[in-house]
């Protein structure tokens, strides 16, 4: 399984400035697709109050890198979430367990 942590923020045009944790992993679960290959979200409040750091935990598959997975389905979640709607996702790296 790979973990991929990524940061969601509040842009500064977001409808939504603040969410707890909770309920941007129920968003994400919401959006995620078997394709994803999705087994777990962890997440927490970010260093700031208008973002969550959240890891995704996947099941690795090639072609496509689970890190490319995670960014695709937190922009999905973006894309289609309207209490997200101007938030922004950053990559903070990817680790892989054996």
């Amino acid at each position: 399984m790979d973990l991929v942590p990524v940061r969601m923020s509040a842009g500064t045009e977001a409808r939504t400035v603040s969410l707890p944790p909770e309920v941007l992993a129920d968003v994400l679960w919401a959006v995620a697709l078997a394709a994803d290959r999705l087994e777990h979200i962890r997440a927490r409040h970010g260093p700031s109050p208008r973002s969550v750091d959240v890891v995704l935990f996947l099941l690795p598959a090639e072609p496509e890198s689970t890190a490319d997975v995670a960014l695709r389905l937190c922009r999905r979640a973006v894309d289609t979430a309207p209490s997200l709607i101007g938030w922004t996702v950053e990559m903070l790296g990817s680790i892989q367990t054996p």
